[in-house]
């Protein structure tokens, strides 16, 4: 009960505070222009500061999502290639597989159980 009560202050905290900032700042509108050496970009109307938080926000869940997935992509690629390499080495050095029962019961070497 005590943990429940703690997970809910722990996340109802903060989205209580950030739902009353949204509410009081609604109304609230910001001029955004982007100016570089070459440059300057002027929006045309004016956006509120809420839109502008929820933009963002969103704009970071999106990218953060995009870079954690390709990371993992890539480490998905690397596994199945260091698998194909293993299984490769394994195969041209005659290895053979380990036998599951084996492992599982203790069995020693000589035992007729072995079906590998």
């Amino acid at each position: 009960m005590y943990r429940l009560g703690l997970i809910l202050f722990a996340v109802g905290t903060p989205v209580g505070l950030a739902a009353l900032f949204l509410w009081q700042n609604h109304a609230r509108t910001v001029d955004l222009s982007f100016d570089l050496w070459v440059g300057a970009w002027h929006l045309a109307s004016e956006v509120s500061v809420s839109a502008l938080i929820a933009i963002c926000t969103i704009g970071g869940f999106v990218i953060g999502a995009g870079l954690m997935g390709m990371r993992s992509l890539s480490a998905g690629r690397r596994i199945t290639q260091l698998e194909r390499e293993l299984a490769m080495s394994s195969f041209s050095s005659g290895a053979s597989k380990p036998s599951p029962s084996s492992s599982a019961t203790h069995n020693t070497p000589g035992d007729a159980t072995d079906s590998w």
